[in-house]
């Protein structure tokens, strides 16, 4: 485009040219000129005067600066120049009222339209077409107004105004007053209302009637020019239903910054309140839970820790929360992570029953596992959720468990075998006792069979250590107090364990009584005390203590079988070499040793764990290496008072009798054997093979049974029924009962508390003419029915 200054000169409408100075009409004209033209200057904004054939007459200085174009640039150009190309047609047709009125002034007219600068950009502008007065030719004045501005706030109102409708937030506005002025389609939907039922009334009827209200405080806040930031409070829709909310209030301020209303942001958080709920309680599951559980990321970065956690590991959570959990893994078990981590990338839920773990004071620990993937809304999975079970205590009870069951087993065995040895042993040492009465005593021979009893009477000494350990052997309990017992044991401590151990007793004097066998309670001591002394080969302390104790729930719970209630608690303890884990697992077996071979039966500590466990109790034993070991036996307390009991002495011309005794007995060796005794004795002996057999015979004797020598477990009918059957035709009748063991005779304990005399087997001849005396001289018993 040629520019405006190289245009032809600009020429009037009678067609002649006009001056290039600004004028109106000639010389006459130009004091008005010069008055029109301050009046131009004036004004904000951009002037031109131009014709009725649009070409520019006058402009200011506004115009210059709006286009581009120096004043000489302008005055004779067509007007059109300064429109762009798609505005000009409608800019002329604007000028067709002023060109066809002619002197005569039409209306003012007002346009929008686009201006043309100089530099060729565009720009929206306001334009105003006023005629002007004057004498000699119509001018018309163009007052043009740049409203880019304007235009760029009416494009931000109407985004704006969009952006409010199209929010998912409620957003309404308000005056300082609280009456409701706007109202977007998200306020709609969460409080049910439409516009036209809420604008033009207050705001407070949104707030429930029992909450308090306070709007008044929010007011006196926007008044002071402040913003309430995610206030959350209570609203109520339409229909009544109250919700939480999240608002957010700011000021809304005119040109003036004078504060007029507010804008309130409103979001519902009922989904997320819900959501908070279901977290707190899933946390206080989690803390109040007696399993630890851990949260941490695929790294194995430690990001949850609850308090069983704490407990059960050692560790806090500050210390713990941002770390690997690798420190919870010894070195042997780090190869665990990455196959669970495989697992785990897969989605798979992985569990352990058992896996070793390490505490914050490096002591191992069991725990059981369980390993969940946790995954985020898409279903990757991002992290792991762990829950531990603290095992530890469990296990330990487990291992106690099948060591009892173990000791029960070997014990059977045992028990089982000593009972047919016994009956081995009864016919080898009663033969031998025999030999040795009609044998010379210088005869070489005298003396092989006096070895061959004493290796028999050995023999017997261990079946009896066999049955203690398996709680079979025979016992004869009384109410006693374990003071009296240890005092009376001591005696013989101090010659068997020498000069260089310390012997130290502590005994309760308040002790409880208790129902055991005393000469098994004693050898129990004597085990304890000669195990203690070989421990101390360079001396120590041996110290005997007793008290009284009582165990809780928690404490039975760790001293299985017992249960919760009162015992009296004896105490072995010494500063020898102690013992290892692995050895403490063993000590109560038969014939284990830690001993050289021959220095030890292996059945010293195996004895005392059975009559322990036959008198109702048990013991424990707790050691280490280097410091020692210490023996805790606990027997059940009783009420009743102590007992003095008289020895009973009877002399060797009592040994024999004419009486006539009912011998039954199922071992042909053994029967044999004892009617040879007792017929040599002087007895008169009716013998039986069975408790049945035993009634036959009774039916054709017709004479009186003085008394009954039966065996206790026999096939078909056991002693007891046999005696009890016996007694209702022989009111007068003595019992004794011989037995190798005790464990399947389930009346035991009751024959015992009535008197019933029972003889152990494998016994001496002297041992069984003496006990039958004793029984044939006793007052007649009442027999059980």
């Amino acid at each position: 485009m040629k520019s405006p200054s190289m245009e032809s000169p600009a020429k009037d409408h009678s067609g002649t040219s006009a001056p290039a100075s600004p004028s109106l009409h000639g010389r006459k004209s130009k004091g008005r000129n010069l008055e029109y033209q301050g009046l131009l200057e004036a004004g904000p904004d951009a002037i031109l005067v131009v014709d009725v054939s649009r070409k520019i007459v006058l402009v200011n200085v506004q115009a210059e600066i709006l286009f581009g174009y120096g004043r000489k640039e302008l005055i004779g150009c067509p007007a059109d120049i300064l429109v762009s190309e798609h505005s000009r047609r409608r800019y002329a047709e604007q000028y067709f009222p002023f060109q066809a009125a002619g002197r005569e002034n039409p209306s003012v007219v007002g346009l929008d339209l686009f201006g043309l600068r100089k530099d060729g950009s565009e720009f929206p502008a306001e334009i105003r077409l006023s005629p002007l007065d004057t004498k000699d030719r119509v001018l018309i004045i163009s007052a043009i107004r740049d409203i880019s501005g304007r235009r760029r706030t009416e494009e931000d109102l109407r985004r704006f105004a969009s952006i409010v409708m199209c929010s998912d937030d409620a957003i309404i506005g308000k005056t300082l007053e609280g009456i409701i002025t706007s109202w977007n389609a998200a306020a709609e939907r969460m409080y049910g209302y439409l516009a036209s039922e809420v604008i033009g009334k207050p705001v407070s009827m949104l707030v429930p009637i029992n909450h308090p209200d306070e709007i008044p405080e929010i007011l006196e806040c926007l008044k002071r020019g402040e913003i309430v930031d995610h206030f959350e409070t209570i609203r109520i829709r339409k229909s009544g239903e109250e919700f939480p909310i999240e608002i957010t209030i700011s000021p809304i301020r005119d040109a003036m910054e004078r504060i007029t209303g507010a804008s309130i942001i409103g979001r519902d958080i009922s989904e997320r309140k819900r959501r908070e709920q279901d977290l707190a309680r899933l946390a206080a599951v989690v803390e109040s839970s007696d399993d630890a559980i851990i949260g941490r990321l695929l790294d194995g970065t430690v990001t949850n820790w609850n308090t069983a956690a704490q407990r059960i590991y050692g560790y806090s959570a500050s210390e713990i929360v941002g770390k690997p959990t690798s420190v919870l893994f010894s070195p042997a078990h780090l190869a665990e992570i990455a196959e669970m981590l495989e697992k785990i990338k897969r989605g798979e839920i992985v569990k352990r029953s058992d896996a070793i773990r390490m505490r914050h004071d490096g002591n191992e620990l069991h725990v059981a596992l369980t390993h969940t993937p946790i995954k985020n809304t898409e279903g990757r999975v991002i992290g792991i959720s762990t829950v531990a079970r603290d095992i530890t205590e469990s296990k330990r009870l487990e291992q106690q468990l099948r060591k009892v069951q173990k000791m029960e087993s070997i014990g059977l065995l045992a028990g089982g075998i000593a009972h047919d040895i016994n009956n081995l042993l009864s016919v080898i040492l009663g033969y031998s006792e025999i030999l040795l009465e009609s044998i010379p005593h210088d005869s070489k021979m005298h003396s092989q069979c006096e070895e061959i009893k004493k290796a028999g009477d050995r023999a017997a000494s261990l079946t009896g250590q066999l049955l203690a350990f398996s709680r079979q052997q025979a016992l004869a309990p009384k109410i006693l107090n374990l003071n009296e017992v240890v005092a009376e044991t001591e005696k013989m401590l101090r010659r068997l364990i020498g000069e260089n151990i310390d012997v130290r007793t502590t005994l309760d004097p308040t002790l409880g009584n208790v129902k055991a066998d005393p000469g098994q309670i004693g050898q129990v001591i004597m085990n304890l005390v000669v195990n203690a002394r070989d421990a101390m080969p360079e001396g120590g302390k041996l110290v005997i203590e007793t008290s009284n104790a009582v165990l809780d729930d928690e404490a039975a719970v760790r001293h299985p079988p017992l249960s919760a209630g009162r015992y009296i608690l004896l105490t072995v303890s010494d500063s020898g070499i102690g013992m290892d884990e692995e050895t403490q697992t063993h000590i109560f077996e038969p014939f284990f040793t830690t001993k050289e071979i021959g220095k030890g039966t292996g059945l010293g500590l195996s004895t005392v764990y059975g009559v322990v466990k036959q008198s109702g109790g048990t013991v424990w034993v707790y050691s280490e290496l280097g410091h020692g070991s210490v023996f805790k036996i606990y027997l059940p307390r009783v009420d009743e008072a102590t007992l003095q009991s008289l020895p009973t002495e009877l002399a060797t011309h009592l040994s024999r009798g004419t009486e006539t005794i009912l011998l039954v007995e199922d071992e042909d060796s053994v029967r044999k054997l004892t009617q040879s005794l007792l017929e040599d004795a002087g007895y008169k002996v009716i013998e039986a093979r069975s408790g049945d057999e035993a009634l036959e015979v009774t039916a054709r004797n017709s004479g009186p049974i003085h008394l009954l020598l039966s065996d206790i477990v026999m096939p078909g009918m056991n002693g007891p029924d046999l005696g009890e059957r016996l007694a209702v035709t022989n009111p007068e009748m003595k019992i004794l009962y011989m037995s190798g063991y005790t464990s399947t005779f389930a009346n035991y304990n009751k024959l015992i508390d009535r008197c019933v005399k029972l003889i152990q087997k494998p016994f001496s001849r002297p041992t069984l003419l003496r006990t039958l005396r004793e029984v044939l001289e006793s007052p007649v018993e009442v027999q059980p029915t």
